[in-house]
Protein backbone atom coordinates (compact mmCIF):
# COMPACT_ATOMS: atom_id res chain seq x y z
CA UNK A 1 0.00 0.00 0.00
CA UNK A 2 3.22 2.66 0.42
CA UNK A 3 3.67 1.85 -3.25
CA UNK A 4 -0.31 3.01 -4.27
CA UNK A 5 0.65 5.84 -2.03
CA UNK A 6 2.81 7.15 -3.85
CA UNK A 7 1.63 6.57 -7.41
CA UNK A 8 -1.52 8.03 -6.11
CA UNK A 9 0.10 10.75 -4.19
CA UNK A 10 1.91 11.65 -7.62
CA UNK A 11 -1.20 11.11 -9.48
CA UNK A 12 -2.99 13.90 -7.58
CA UNK A 13 -0.46 16.18 -7.98
CA UNK A 14 -0.87 19.82 -8.90
CA UNK A 15 2.51 19.96 -11.58
CA UNK A 16 0.89 18.01 -14.03
CA UNK A 17 4.05 17.47 -15.50
CA UNK A 18 5.53 16.49 -12.91
CA UNK A 19 2.74 13.61 -12.02
CA UNK A 20 3.02 12.40 -15.46
CA UNK A 21 6.48 11.81 -15.37
CA UNK A 22 6.68 10.07 -11.79
CA UNK A 23 3.56 8.10 -12.37
CA UNK A 24 5.25 6.50 -15.51
CA UNK A 25 8.13 5.97 -13.77
CA UNK A 26 6.35 4.01 -10.54
CA UNK A 27 3.97 1.80 -13.39
CA UNK A 28 7.62 0.90 -15.22
CA UNK A 29 8.57 -0.14 -11.38
CA UNK A 30 5.32 -1.80 -10.82
CA UNK A 31 5.63 -3.85 -14.13
CA UNK A 32 8.87 -5.84 -12.58
CA UNK A 33 7.15 -6.60 -9.07
CA UNK A 34 5.41 -10.23 -8.65
CA UNK A 35 1.89 -8.58 -8.71
CA UNK A 36 0.17 -11.42 -7.89
CA UNK A 37 1.61 -11.83 -4.42
CA UNK A 38 1.38 -7.92 -3.45
CA UNK A 39 -2.52 -8.36 -4.55
CA UNK A 40 -3.22 -11.19 -2.78
CA UNK A 41 -1.33 -10.00 0.09
CA UNK A 42 -3.48 -6.62 0.31
CA UNK A 43 -6.82 -9.35 -0.57
CA UNK A 44 -5.61 -11.18 2.60
CA UNK A 45 -5.35 -8.28 5.28
CA UNK A 46 -9.07 -8.10 6.73
CA UNK A 47 -9.02 -4.89 6.70
CA UNK A 48 -8.33 -3.97 2.84
CA UNK A 49 -10.02 -7.15 1.12
CA UNK A 50 -11.31 -5.60 -2.17
CA UNK A 51 -12.09 -1.86 -0.39
CA UNK A 52 -8.90 -0.47 -2.38
CA UNK A 53 -9.25 -1.38 -5.71
CA UNK A 54 -11.32 0.93 -8.15
CA UNK A 55 -14.38 0.26 -10.08
CA UNK A 56 -12.91 -0.46 -13.56
CA UNK A 57 -10.02 -3.13 -12.29
CA UNK A 58 -11.71 -5.82 -12.81
CA UNK A 59 -11.24 -7.21 -8.72
CA UNK A 60 -14.53 -9.42 -8.07
CA UNK A 61 -14.84 -12.50 -6.40
CA UNK A 62 -14.47 -14.59 -9.11
CA UNK A 63 -10.85 -13.44 -10.41
CA UNK A 64 -9.45 -13.09 -7.08
CA UNK A 65 -10.71 -16.62 -5.99
CA UNK A 66 -8.38 -18.09 -9.39
CA UNK A 67 -5.68 -15.58 -7.71
CA UNK A 68 -5.71 -16.88 -4.64
CA UNK A 69 -6.30 -20.48 -6.11
CA UNK A 70 -2.97 -20.19 -8.24
CA UNK A 71 -0.91 -18.45 -6.01
CA UNK A 72 -1.42 -21.11 -3.42
CA UNK A 73 -1.01 -24.39 -5.56
CA UNK A 74 2.19 -22.40 -6.30
CA UNK A 75 2.70 -22.30 -2.76
CA UNK A 76 1.91 -25.72 -2.20
CA UNK A 77 4.06 -26.94 -5.39
CA UNK A 78 7.00 -27.60 -3.58
CA UNK A 79 5.44 -30.37 -1.78
CA UNK A 80 6.80 -33.79 -3.88
CA UNK A 81 6.38 -36.90 -2.57
CA UNK A 82 9.06 -39.27 -2.20
CA UNK A 83 10.27 -41.29 -4.64
CA UNK A 84 10.02 -44.28 -3.18
CA UNK A 85 5.80 -43.95 -2.59
CA UNK A 86 4.23 -46.72 -5.16
CA UNK A 87 1.88 -44.98 -7.21
CA UNK A 88 -1.55 -45.61 -5.27
CA UNK A 89 0.91 -43.39 -2.40
CA UNK A 90 1.34 -40.81 -5.32
CA UNK A 91 -2.26 -41.14 -6.55
CA UNK A 92 -3.38 -40.62 -2.89
CA UNK A 93 -1.47 -37.45 -2.46
CA UNK A 94 -2.38 -35.85 -5.82
CA UNK A 95 -5.92 -36.49 -4.38
CA UNK A 96 -5.12 -34.62 -0.88
CA UNK A 97 -3.46 -31.56 -2.95
CA UNK A 98 -6.63 -31.06 -4.76
CA UNK A 99 -8.54 -31.64 -1.50
CA UNK A 100 -6.17 -28.84 -0.06
CA UNK A 101 -6.73 -26.50 -3.02
CA UNK A 102 -10.80 -26.84 -3.33
CA UNK A 103 -11.00 -26.15 0.67
CA UNK A 104 -9.08 -22.72 0.38
CA UNK A 105 -10.79 -22.10 -2.35
CA UNK A 106 -14.22 -22.41 -0.16
CA UNK A 107 -12.93 -20.75 3.50
CA UNK A 108 -11.71 -17.81 0.67
CA UNK A 109 -15.30 -17.17 -0.38
CA UNK A 110 -16.18 -17.26 2.71
CA UNK A 111 -13.83 -14.51 4.06
CA UNK A 112 -15.05 -12.24 1.62
CA UNK A 113 -18.69 -12.88 2.35
CA UNK A 114 -18.62 -12.67 6.35
CA UNK A 115 -19.99 -16.25 6.17
CA UNK A 116 -18.77 -19.57 8.34
CA UNK A 117 -16.42 -18.92 10.63
CA UNK A 118 -15.95 -15.42 9.32
CA UNK A 119 -19.26 -14.39 10.55
CA UNK A 120 -18.72 -12.02 13.55
CA UNK A 121 -16.02 -10.40 11.84
CA UNK A 122 -17.78 -7.62 11.05
CA UNK A 123 -19.47 -6.86 14.44
CA UNK A 124 -16.31 -7.39 16.47
CA UNK A 125 -14.33 -5.51 14.08
CA UNK A 126 -13.65 -2.11 15.32
CA UNK A 127 -13.69 -3.33 19.00
CA UNK A 128 -11.19 -6.07 17.94
CA UNK A 129 -8.78 -3.00 15.86
CA UNK A 130 -8.90 -0.97 18.94
CA UNK A 131 -7.50 -3.84 21.44
CA UNK A 132 -5.03 -5.78 18.85
CA UNK A 133 -4.38 -2.59 16.09
CA UNK A 134 -4.93 -3.64 12.62
CA UNK A 135 -2.27 -6.56 12.51
CA UNK A 136 -4.05 -8.94 10.13
CA UNK A 137 -1.60 -11.44 11.30
CA UNK A 138 -3.21 -11.96 14.73
CA UNK A 139 -6.41 -12.01 12.68
CA UNK A 140 -5.52 -15.03 11.18
CA UNK A 141 -3.27 -16.81 13.60
CA UNK A 142 -7.10 -17.00 15.63
CA UNK A 143 -8.43 -19.36 12.23
CA UNK A 144 -5.28 -21.78 12.82
CA UNK A 145 -7.51 -24.42 14.90
CA UNK A 146 -10.14 -24.25 12.43
CA UNK A 147 -10.04 -27.30 10.15
CA UNK A 148 -12.30 -25.90 7.79
CA UNK A 149 -9.84 -22.56 7.19
CA UNK A 150 -6.74 -23.77 8.40
CA UNK A 151 -5.53 -23.98 5.25
CA UNK A 152 -5.56 -20.45 4.26
CA UNK A 153 -4.98 -19.26 7.54
CA UNK A 154 -1.55 -20.49 7.49
CA UNK A 155 -1.51 -19.50 3.79
CA UNK A 156 -2.07 -16.03 4.73
CA UNK A 157 0.12 -16.07 7.36
CA UNK A 158 2.94 -16.92 5.18
CA UNK A 159 2.16 -14.53 2.40
CA UNK A 160 1.93 -11.73 5.05
CA UNK A 161 4.99 -12.29 6.27
CA UNK A 162 7.21 -12.05 3.80
CA UNK A 163 9.34 -8.60 3.77
CA UNK A 164 9.23 -7.08 1.14
CA UNK A 165 11.76 -4.02 1.75
CA UNK A 166 15.97 -4.72 2.61
CA UNK A 167 15.91 -2.71 5.49
CA UNK A 168 16.49 -5.67 7.60
CA UNK A 169 19.77 -6.90 5.57
CA UNK A 170 20.79 -3.38 5.72
CA UNK A 171 20.57 -3.34 9.49
CA UNK A 172 22.59 -6.89 9.81
CA UNK A 173 25.59 -5.38 7.48
CA UNK A 174 25.68 -2.20 9.43
CA UNK A 175 26.22 -4.25 12.51
CA UNK A 176 28.46 -6.92 10.54
CA UNK A 177 30.86 -3.23 9.72
CA UNK A 178 30.88 -2.53 13.45
CA UNK A 179 32.26 -5.66 14.69
CA UNK A 180 35.14 -6.81 12.05
CA UNK A 181 36.42 -3.20 11.26
CA UNK A 182 40.14 -2.96 10.06
CA UNK A 183 41.21 -3.52 13.54
CA UNK A 184 39.65 -7.53 13.68
CA UNK A 185 39.80 -8.70 10.25
CA UNK A 186 40.70 -11.89 11.54
CA UNK A 187 37.57 -12.99 12.96
CA UNK A 188 35.90 -15.93 11.42
CA UNK A 189 32.83 -16.65 10.31
CA UNK A 190 31.60 -18.86 13.05
CA UNK A 191 32.69 -16.61 15.74
CA UNK A 192 31.07 -13.59 13.82
CA UNK A 193 27.56 -15.27 13.68
CA UNK A 194 27.37 -15.82 17.47
CA UNK A 195 28.71 -12.43 18.17
CA UNK A 196 26.19 -11.31 15.88
CA UNK A 197 23.60 -13.16 17.61
CA UNK A 198 24.65 -12.64 21.06
CA UNK A 199 24.53 -8.77 20.33
CA UNK A 200 20.58 -8.97 18.75
CA UNK A 201 19.62 -11.03 22.26
CA UNK A 202 21.12 -8.24 24.37
CA UNK A 203 18.81 -5.44 22.40
CA UNK A 204 16.49 -7.42 22.69
CA UNK A 205 16.30 -7.85 26.07
CA UNK A 206 17.41 -4.75 26.62
CA UNK A 207 14.14 -3.39 24.89
CA UNK A 208 11.95 -5.63 27.20
CA UNK A 209 13.52 -4.34 30.05
CA UNK A 210 12.73 -0.62 29.02
CA UNK A 211 16.44 0.11 29.16
CA UNK A 212 16.67 1.04 25.50
CA UNK A 213 14.33 2.84 22.90
CA UNK A 214 12.71 1.16 19.65
CA UNK A 215 14.17 3.54 16.63
CA UNK A 216 11.58 5.68 15.33
CA UNK A 217 11.20 6.34 11.15
CA UNK A 218 12.97 9.00 10.10
CA UNK A 219 10.84 12.04 8.97
CA UNK A 220 13.01 14.74 7.86
CA UNK A 221 10.07 17.34 6.59
CA UNK A 222 6.81 17.82 7.11
CA UNK A 223 4.34 17.57 4.56
CA UNK A 224 3.50 21.14 3.09
CA UNK A 225 7.23 21.70 3.31
CA UNK A 226 7.85 17.94 1.45
CA UNK A 227 4.94 18.96 -0.93
CA UNK A 228 7.16 21.95 -2.41
CA UNK A 229 10.61 20.24 -2.52
CA UNK A 230 8.72 17.88 -4.52
CA UNK A 231 7.22 20.60 -6.98
CA UNK A 232 11.15 21.54 -8.19
CA UNK A 233 11.44 21.24 -11.62
CA UNK A 234 14.37 19.20 -11.49
CA UNK A 235 12.44 15.87 -11.40
CA UNK A 236 9.71 17.78 -13.81
CA UNK A 237 11.71 18.87 -16.24
CA UNK A 238 13.87 15.72 -16.44
CA UNK A 239 12.92 14.26 -19.67
CA UNK A 240 13.40 17.93 -21.93
CA UNK A 241 16.12 19.97 -22.10
CA UNK A 242 15.99 23.48 -20.65
CA UNK A 243 16.03 26.42 -22.83
CA UNK A 244 19.22 27.99 -24.11
CA UNK A 245 21.31 25.18 -22.38
CA UNK A 246 22.20 24.30 -25.80
CA UNK A 247 24.23 27.27 -26.33
CA UNK A 248 26.32 26.75 -23.06
CA UNK A 249 29.47 24.84 -23.43
CA UNK A 250 29.03 21.42 -21.65
CA UNK A 251 32.08 21.88 -19.70
CA UNK A 252 31.95 25.80 -18.98
CA UNK A 253 31.65 26.32 -15.36
CA UNK A 254 33.36 22.75 -14.32
CA UNK A 255 36.91 24.50 -13.72
CA UNK A 256 35.34 27.18 -11.50
CA UNK A 257 32.72 25.67 -9.42
CA UNK A 258 34.53 24.60 -6.07
CA UNK A 259 31.05 23.06 -4.63
CA UNK A 260 27.69 21.86 -6.10
CA UNK A 261 25.88 25.09 -4.79
CA UNK A 262 24.51 26.96 -7.97
CA UNK A 263 25.09 30.58 -7.63
CA UNK A 264 23.84 31.72 -11.27
CA UNK A 265 21.87 31.06 -13.77
CA UNK A 266 23.80 29.66 -16.40
CA UNK A 267 25.38 26.67 -13.63
CA UNK A 268 21.67 26.31 -12.68
CA UNK A 269 21.32 25.44 -16.65
CA UNK A 270 24.18 23.09 -16.62
CA UNK A 271 23.15 20.93 -13.76
CA UNK A 272 19.90 20.68 -15.43
CA UNK A 273 21.76 19.39 -18.71
CA UNK A 274 23.74 16.62 -16.26
CA UNK A 275 20.45 15.60 -15.12
CA UNK A 276 18.89 15.80 -17.89
CA UNK A 277 21.73 13.38 -19.43
CA UNK A 278 21.29 10.96 -16.19
CA UNK A 279 17.40 10.35 -16.79
CA UNK A 280 17.52 9.88 -20.73
CA UNK A 281 20.27 6.89 -20.23
CA UNK A 282 17.79 5.78 -17.39
CA UNK A 283 14.70 6.06 -19.78
CA UNK A 284 16.81 3.95 -22.24
CA UNK A 285 18.00 1.02 -19.95
CA UNK A 286 14.24 1.04 -18.90
CA UNK A 287 12.94 0.68 -22.32
CA UNK A 288 15.39 -2.06 -22.86
CA UNK A 289 13.82 -4.06 -19.33
CA UNK A 290 10.55 -3.80 -20.43
CA UNK A 291 11.02 -5.72 -23.49
CA UNK A 292 11.63 -8.88 -21.26
CA UNK A 293 9.73 -11.46 -21.30
CA UNK A 294 7.22 -11.30 -18.40
CA UNK A 295 5.98 -14.59 -15.69
CA UNK A 296 3.07 -16.22 -16.69
CA UNK A 297 0.08 -15.62 -14.68
CA UNK A 298 -3.89 -15.40 -15.00
CA UNK A 299 -5.42 -12.93 -17.32
CA UNK A 300 -6.46 -10.58 -15.03
CA UNK A 301 -3.31 -9.77 -13.87
CA UNK A 302 -0.67 -8.41 -14.44
CA UNK A 303 -2.65 -4.62 -14.70
CA UNK A 304 -1.35 -0.96 -14.30
CA UNK A 305 -1.54 0.91 -10.87
CA UNK A 306 -4.15 3.35 -12.75
CA UNK A 307 -6.46 0.45 -13.98
CA UNK A 308 -6.31 -1.01 -10.27
CA UNK A 309 -6.50 1.28 -7.72
CA UNK A 310 -7.98 4.55 -9.14
CA UNK A 311 -11.75 5.53 -9.68
CA UNK A 312 -12.87 6.84 -13.05
CA UNK A 313 -13.02 10.38 -13.17
CA UNK A 314 -15.89 12.67 -14.81
CA UNK A 315 -14.91 14.97 -17.37
CA UNK A 316 -15.19 17.90 -15.41
CA UNK A 317 -12.51 16.03 -12.62
CA UNK A 318 -10.26 15.32 -15.79
CA UNK A 319 -9.82 18.72 -17.18
CA UNK A 320 -8.93 19.64 -13.54
CA UNK A 321 -12.38 21.76 -13.03
CA UNK A 322 -13.78 21.90 -9.34
CA UNK A 323 -17.36 22.42 -8.97
CA UNK A 324 -18.48 24.04 -5.78
CA UNK A 325 -21.22 24.33 -3.32
CA UNK A 326 -22.85 26.95 -5.27
CA UNK A 327 -22.66 25.20 -8.50
CA UNK A 328 -20.05 27.62 -9.97
CA UNK A 329 -17.27 26.07 -11.74
CA UNK A 330 -13.75 27.30 -11.36
CA UNK A 331 -10.35 25.73 -12.54
CA UNK A 332 -7.56 24.56 -10.70
CA UNK A 333 -4.68 27.43 -10.30
CA UNK A 334 -0.99 26.43 -9.69
CA UNK A 335 0.01 27.56 -6.72
CA UNK A 336 2.55 30.16 -6.92
CA UNK A 337 5.97 29.71 -5.39
CA UNK A 338 9.79 30.64 -5.69
CA UNK A 339 11.39 28.13 -7.69
CA UNK A 340 15.23 29.89 -7.62
CA UNK A 341 14.40 28.96 -3.51
CA UNK A 342 13.66 25.80 -3.18
CA UNK A 343 16.21 24.84 -6.11
CA UNK A 344 18.93 26.01 -3.80
CA UNK A 345 17.44 24.36 -0.83
CA UNK A 346 17.91 21.26 -2.64
CA UNK A 347 21.20 21.42 -3.37
CA UNK A 348 22.32 22.52 0.03
CA UNK A 349 20.90 19.51 1.27
CA UNK A 350 23.26 17.83 -1.04
CA UNK A 351 26.05 19.48 0.79
CA UNK A 352 25.04 18.91 4.39
CA UNK A 353 25.84 15.77 6.05
CA UNK A 354 24.55 12.51 4.64
CA UNK A 355 21.16 11.03 6.57
CA UNK A 356 21.09 7.57 8.15
CA UNK A 357 18.71 4.81 5.50
CA UNK A 358 15.78 3.23 7.38
CA UNK A 359 17.98 -0.07 8.08
CA UNK A 360 21.71 1.90 8.77
CA UNK A 361 22.88 2.21 12.49
CA UNK A 362 24.68 4.87 14.06
CA UNK A 363 28.30 4.75 14.47
CA UNK A 364 28.82 2.01 11.25
CA UNK A 365 30.87 2.66 8.40
CA UNK A 366 33.92 4.80 7.49
CA UNK A 367 33.24 7.59 10.50
CA UNK A 368 33.23 4.59 13.07
CA UNK A 369 36.41 3.48 11.87
CA UNK A 370 38.26 6.63 11.52
CA UNK A 371 37.30 7.22 15.35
Amino acid sequence: MAFVGMFLYFKNHANRRLSSEMCKRLERRWKTFNQPLMIVALILNPYERLERFGSESGANTFETNGLIVEVFTQYISGELPPESWTDEEKEKFEEERKRRIAQVSVAYLQYLANTGPFKAWAKVRENWQEMHGDNPIIFWEQYLDDKNVSELAEFAIAILLIVINTAGNERQFSDLKIKKNHLRNRIGLRKLKKLMKIGANLKARQIEDGLKDIRKSCHNYDDDRASQLLTVPRYADLLQNPPGAEDEPATAFNAQRQSRLVRNCSMWRQQVLEWTTQAQEQELADQSDDDSPSLPTRSWLPRSLELLFLEKKTTAEANGTVILESGTRRTRRRVEYNEEILRMELLQLEEEEEMLDDGAKEGSGDEYNDK
